[in-house]
């Protein structure tokens, strides 16, 4: 691995990791809603779950577009 190439290989590495964390937290968040709903009547959609998403997509979305222009 060269030296120059270092700084972007640590961004895609955080990068990536963030992705991961905000989807399996997504997932996590969604998961205890639908708990929830099971036992209180309430609305599912919730601004956080639908900023959680956005997020989670917009990561995914970037970690792709840095891969495909490493190759």
């Amino acid at each position: 691995m060269r030296q120059e190439n270092t700084p972007r290989n640590v961004g895609l590495f955080l990068t990536g990791l963030g992705t991961l964390a905000i989807v399996m937290g997504t997932v996590e968040y969604w998961e205890t809603l639908k708990e929830l709903h099971e036992k209180k009547d309430f609305r599912l959609t919730r601004p956080s779950l639908l900023m959680a998403l956005i997020m989670s997509v917009m990561g995914v979305f970037l970690f792709v577009s840095i891969m495909t222009k490493l190759f």
